[in-house]
């Protein structure tokens, strides 16, 4: 519980860090459903700019695979954010956006 207080105060900024970033994953996979859920909700709360930026980043991709992989509402408006054609191409344009498009498309982030 103490952890995920302290990634509810900033996941956006957590999600930029390294070793936050681990952590907020591992939240993501591992925790309950409502510390999930409001792990989700902080991040549909972001911009669309903002979570491209996010999946374009090492770190960011990594966690908004495990937030697309969630079963929620706010998981599928960040989904819909992320598949628009502006985004698209801007996630084209990096290593790490390119590869969270392709697990899309190939259905490997499946819902959990």
């Amino acid at each position: 519980r103490v952890i995920i207080e302290a990634l509810l105060r900033n996941p956006t900024r957590n999600a930029w860090n390294r070793n936050a970033a681990y952590v907020v994953e591992k939240a993501l996979l591992y925790g309950d459903q409502d510390e999930r859920s409001r792990l989700v909700d902080h991040f549909a709360e972001n911009t669309p700019s903002e979570l491209v930026a996010l999946a374009r980043n090492q770190f960011g991709s990594m966690v908004m695979r495990a937030v697309l992989r969630q079963s929620f509402e706010a998981s599928r408006r960040i989904q819909e954010v992320l598949t628009l054609p502006g985004s698209v191409a801007q996630l084209k344009g990096t290593k790490h956006g390119r590869r969270l498009l392709e697990e899309q498309s190939m259905g490997i982030l499946r819902r959990c």
